[in-house]
């Protein structure tokens, strides 16, 4: 039974920390708006995948990041560099949506692995995971075992999932009821991640 909380603890915090404009969600969201419902959920299923080993590493490894400010401000500066890549990126791609139709099995798991390849790149979740498990061991819901540490790395796979899926459906919905959105969802997208550069840069700051 402690195992079971343990997992819809995690599961609930991974679904709600995936809520906030991200790297993922919003990859998600234009995977979903530019090729389709399946494909978006594969890259989302690729994503979630990889947070299954970020949480891993976070939890059984946390002690490489507490007490050691410099890796965490290492992480943030990467995030903040990433973020204005992507900002160019979509400011200046060019409108690609098409109709999706059919899709074989082996093209669905190359949406897999882009969004394995693209999760890879999202730092942030490191010094997250490192809070939530310090905080959960604190506080006897989670022991420092290899069990409850695949336990809580399920679970925010599990929840993260969810999430994606949930951003794919919406934005599906979204551009059926207003396809003039897709004309600027790429300065949409471009927006949207050069203000998650400038937050990142506030809290920096801040942080000193």
């Amino acid at each position: 039974m402690s195992w079971l909380i343990l997992f819809g603890l995690c599961a609930t915090i991974s679904f709600f920390a995936a809520l906030p404009f991200g790297l993922i969600n919003m990859a998600v969201a234009d995977v979903a708006i530019r090729k389709g419902m399946r494909p978006a959920v594969m890259f989302g299923l690729g994503a979630a995948i990889i947070e299954f080993f970020q949480g891993v590493i976070s939890t059984k490894f946390s002690y490489l990041f507490v007490g050691d400010g410099q890796v965490g401000k290492t992480i943030q500066w990467i995030a903040v560099f990433i973020f204005i890549v992507l900002s160019i990126y979509y400011f200046f791609k060019k409108k690609s949506m098409q109709k999706v139709t059919k899709l074989s099995y082996k093209h669905e798991r190359g949406w897999i692995w882009k969004g394995m390849g693209v999760c890879a790149l999202n730092v942030l979740p490191y010094p997250f995971w490192v809070f939530i498990s310090t905080l959960l061991i604190s506080n006897g819901f989670m022991q420092k075992t290899n069990i409850d540490f695949i336990i809580v790395s399920a679970a925010i796979m599990f929840g993260a999932f969810w999430m994606f899926f949930l951003y794919a459906k919406f934005s599906v919905w979204l551009i059926n009821k207003n396809e003039k959105i897709s004309e600027y969802i790429g300065k949409i997208f471009a927006g949207f991640f050069f203000l998650l550069a400038l937050l990142q840069l506030l809290r920096i700051f801040l942080s000193e």
